[in-house]
């Protein structure tokens, strides 16, 4: 998962979800969620819009939507139809995958050592 907070609403260039891992022989693995989700936060900013093969969707920001589609289709935020000078596009981003990526490390039994290093100014390393 992960949180997106955009001022001014630039737009996103399109893509695909993925995890990229490269191996030591030069090859690499690319695999693809198997389903994408965006939880909107607010409702200000452009719309994200989706690419099928034949179709394409814009699903505008509401405070409480959910949207989930295939985790390999391509898309990207659009510039807002109308939106305030000043206001923030603010939404949960969530990836659900069938296999665990690859070069995740385990999330840490003790999450105050995080919290510890970071106000010390240290990376954290598990």
């Amino acid at each position: 998962w992960w949180q997106d907070v955009d001022q001014d609403d630039p737009p996103k260039v399109y893509h695909t979800d993925q995890n990229l891992w490269f191996q030591e022989d030069g090859t690499s693995i690319r695999r693809h969620p198997a389903w994408a989700s965006v939880l909107y936060l607010g409702s200000e900013g452009g719309p994200t819009a989706i690419f099928g093969r034949d179709t394409a969707v814009a699903v505008m920001p509401r405070i409480g939507r959910y949207m989930l589609f295939v985790g390999d289709r391509l898309h990207g935020v659009l510039h807002a139809l109308q939106a305030p000078a000043d206001f923030e596009r603010l939404t949960l981003l969530i990836n659900w995958w069938r296999e665990r990526p690859f070069g995740l490390a385990e999330a840490p039994s003790d999450p105050s050592r995080i919290l510890d290093g970071l106000q010390g100014g240290a990376e954290y390393e598990p």
